[in-house]
C-alpha cells in the first residue's frame, strides 16, 4: 500500500473502499481495497488488512509520535492528526512544523511572525482532549558549518514557549548554537536530532554529534547515529516519530515516555510539562510500531547516571510487552555496554499481547563511565512464520565504576 501511494502526484484519483464496522476487539481483521486511476488511464488496485490492536503498558508510561507536521507544510489537518493518533492508542503528539513556515504561513491567523506563532501555538491546546495531549514543538535546519555545501541536518525542539522564540532562526545557526538557543527558549526545553541517518530528510554529520542534543530520533532513520552518540560519551535518548507530512506516512513510529504526572483529565499545561520532562530527562524509549519495552539498572530508569564500585555486581531488569493483535510473539533482547553485548536472550512463543519480565539480572561494573542500552526485537507470527517484526530502543543509563 505504501508503494502504491508513495508518488501520489501521478494519480488522478485515489479511492479507499473500507467497510464500516462497529468497535471491535484486539486482533480483529478488516479487509480494505485501495483503487488508483493513473493519469494515463490505467487503474491499479491493492488489497490490505487492517488489524485492531492494543497494548497494556506499566503505570506512568504513555505513547505518542514526537515528529509530525500539519498542513502548513503538508496535508494533515490537526483533527486528522488527532484522530490517527487516537486510533493508534497514542496519548500525545508533538507537532513539529518548521519554524520558518510557522512564522510565514498564510493558514495561520495574524500578519506578523509573532501573531502567527501565537496562533499556531494555541492550536495545540484547542485540539487536545481528555486522554490526549497535543504539544507544540518545532523543527529547524542548522546551517552549513563546515562549508561542504550541505546543511548540518534538522533539529527538533520540545516544550516551546507561548511567545515567538526570536532567538532561534532557520539556516543561520550552527547545530550547537541551535541546541543552546532552544534550551534557552523555555525552562526544561529538550532538543533532539531529527532523522540523523537521513531517511525522509537530510542526515546529520557525525561531526556535530557533540552539539549537546538531549536525544535523537532513532526510529526511524537514526539508530546508527543514536548508538554512535552514546558510545561517544553523550547522553542521547532514543525517540520515535513518523515525520509524517501526509496521512500515508503515519505508520505508528512512536515514543514511549515515562510521565507519571500526566493524567487523562489533567490540565493541558500540566500534561505538556509532564511529557516535556520525560523528553528532557531521557526516560523514554523509541518504538517502530507501538511495541513496548524498557530497562532499569540499580532501579534507575534510562537517562540516569549511576555510580558503583568497580568490580562489584550491579543488577538490572527488563519489561517488554507485545501488541495484542491476534499474533503470537517472540521477543529477542540484547543489552549493550557501549559496543559490547553484555547479555541477551529470546523468549518462548508468547500469546498475543504477551509480556516478558526479567528481574535480578546482573553484570560486573567496569572502571570509568560506561553507557548501557537495550535493543528489543518483536517477531509477530501466525501459524506459518513471522508476519512482521518491530523494534524498541531504550537507553542509555550511564554506570560509573568508582
Amino acid at each position: 500500500i505504501e508503494r502504491l501511494l508513495k508518488d501520489a502526484s501521478s494519480y488522478d484519483l485515489i479511492l479507499i473502499q473500507l467497510p464500516v464496522e462497529p468497535e471491535v476487539g484486539p486482533g480483529h481483521r478488516t479487509t480494505f481495497t485501495v483503487v488508483a486511476a493513473l493519469s494515463d488511464g490505467t487503474t491499479v488496485e491493492a488489497t490490505g488488512t487492517m488489524i485492531a490492536q492494543s497494548i497494556s503498558a506499566p503505570a506512568g508510561w504513555i505513547n505518542g509520535d514526537t515528529h509530525i507536521h500539519t498542513d502548513i507544510e503538508g496535508t494533515l489537518q490537526r483533527t486528522e492528526i488527532r484522530n490517527m493518533a487516537q486510533s493508534y492508542g497514542h496519548e500525545f503528539t508533538y507537532i513539529t512544523d518548521h519554524l520558518d513556515l510557522i512564522r510565514t504561513s498564510s493558514k495561520l491567523n495574524g500578519s506578523t511572525a509573532n501573531q502567527k506563532w501565537a496562533s499556531w501555538w494555541n492550536l495545540s491546546q484547542t485540539h487536545s482532549l481528555v486522554g490526549y495531549t497535543m504539544c507544540p514543538g518545532i523543527e529547524v535546519t542548522a546551517k552549513d558549518a563546515n562549508g561542504d555545501g550541505t546543511a548540518d541536518g534538522d533539529v527538533l525542539g520540545y516544550k516551546m514557549p507561548s511567545a515567538n522564540p526570536t532567538n532561534i532562526d532557520n539556516l543561520s545557526m550552527t547545530s550547537a548554537n541551535l541546541v543552546s538557543a532552544i534550551h534557552a527558549a523555555n525552562t526544561n526545553a529538550a532538543v533532539f536530532a531529527a532523522h540523523p541517518d537521513g531517511g525522509l530528510g537530510a542526515g546529520i554529520p557525525t561531526a556535530v554529534m557533540s552539539a549537546g542534543y538531549d536525544g535523537a530520533q532513532a526510529v526511524e532513520f537514526g539508530e546508527d547515529f543514536w548508538e554512535s552518540s552514546i558510545n561517544s560519551g553523550f547522553r542521547t535518548a532514543a525517540s520515535g516519530g513518523s515525520d509524517a507530512h501526509w496521512g500515508w506516512q503515519f505508520v505508528g513510529q512512536s515514543t514511549w515516555a515515562y510521565a507519571p504526572s500526566w493524567s487523562p483529565t489533567g490540565s493541558w499545561s500540566n500534561n505538556v510539562n509532564a511529557i516535556a520532562d520525560a523528553m528532557k530527562s531521557g526516560t523514554i524509549a523509541a518504538s517502530s510500531d507501538g511495541s513496548f519495552g524498557y530497562f532499569r539498572i540499580a532501579n534507575s530508569l534510562p537517562g540516569a547516571y549511576v555510580s558503583a564500585r568497580t568490580g562489584s555486581t550491579i543488577y538490572y531488569d527488563i519489561d517488554a510487552r507485545a501488541l495484542n493483535n491476534g499474533y503470537t510473539a517472540r521477543i529477542i533482547w540484547d543489552l549493550y555496554r557501549g559496543s559490547t553485548r553484555v547479555n541477551g536472550g529470546t523468549s518462548s512463543i508468547l500469546p498475543s499481547g504477551g509480556v516478558l519480565q526479567l528481574s535480578s539480572l546482573s553484570t560486573i561494573v567496569q572502571s570509568g563511565t560506561r553507557p548501557y542500552f537495550l535493543n528489543l526485537r518483536f517477531d509477530y507470527m501466525d501459524g506459518i512464520g513471522t508476519v512482521f517484526s518491530s523494534t524498541v530502543l531504550c537507553g542509555p543509563v550511564y554506570v560509573t565504576g568508582t
